[in-house]
């Protein structure tokens, strides 16, 4: 039996939990077994509203939702274990463990908290099948973009929330993008096209959003491997550059990712 993991990401407003909802819609009707594991920051949402007063109350909420977030993930892979079914199980996960990277003060806070819990960022990030990371309205319709109860950034705070959500998933070898489109059913469409490909051992189509890890020959030897270390260093120009160096024995690879940005700081394009 043949369980697939499926995440979906991306900034504010980029209607990733509106496609999640269609794709398992989507996917029940074609009969696959579908189990959903719903984002955990809104089901927290109450703890926010009585911790956010500062970075120490930051770090605990995102730390709750790391605990939480880890907890239920390992429940519904067990549960996926056990269903007996003779079509493939997808695992839905509206946004995973990576995530929380993006909402604290530095990525030394989150490496701490990954390490507490004797987890590791490289198995994490390739233990899921497809990560599908949809870019905000803010990032590339700035205009579009509106605030409400449940998305309190502003257009600016959420460009950059954008662009730290990609950075959190760049180790993934399974991560595509998914551009804002004018017609949602268009995005639907592409979205369960992907998952599809995914079912059907189909190789997914390349463009130039797409990173993947397994392209780089020197990233083989590592990336099934249980200790690597990191290092990450930041180039800013019209272009913001990450470049990650992972280690293994005496050997290392390097993954550059790089996100286009506009005079104003507007995300024009991620790769």
């Amino acid at each position: 039996m043949d369980i697939y993991k499926v995440v979906f990401t991306g900034g504010p407003c980029s209607g990733k939990s509106k496609t999640v909802s269609e794709m398992k819609k989507r996917l029940e009707e074609d009969g696959y077994d579908v189990v959903l594991v719903s984002e955990t920051a809104r089901e927290l949402d109450e703890y926010r509203k009585g911790l956010y007063n500062n970075n120490k109350d930051v770090k605990l909420y995102q730390q709750m939702i790391l605990d939480f977030q880890s907890l239920k993930e390992r429940c519904a892979y067990i549960y996926a274990k056990n269903i007996y079914c003779l079509k493939p199980i997808i695992i839905l996960f509206d946004r995973a463990i990576l995530d929380n990277r993006a909402y604290l003060e530095s990525d030394e806070i989150f490496d701490n908290m990954l390490s507490k819990k004797g987890l590791n960022e490289i198995e994490i990030s390739n233990s899921y099948d497809l990560v599908i990371n949809f870019i905000s309205l803010s990032s590339l319709k700035p205009d579009l973009y509106k605030s409400d109860n449940e998305r309190i950034e502003d257009t600016r705070a959420a460009t950059e929330l954008d662009r730290k959500t990609s950075e959190a998933w760049m180790t993934s070898e399974n991560m595509i993008i998914i551009k804002p489109t004018d017609d949602i059913n268009e995005k639907y469409s592409i979205v369960y096209e992907k998952i599809r490909d995914l079912i059907n051992n189909r190789a997914h189509k390349k463009n130039d959003a797409d990173y993947n890890m397994s392209d780089i020959p020197q990233c083989e030897h590592i990336k099934n491997t249980k200790t690597v270390s990191i290092d990450e260093y930041m180039v800013k120009a019209h272009e913001l550059c990450k470049l990650r160096k992972i280690g293994y024995k005496n050997s290392n690879a390097y993954l550059l990712g790089k996100i286009l940005i506009d005079e104003e700081g507007s995300m024009l394009e991620y790769r």
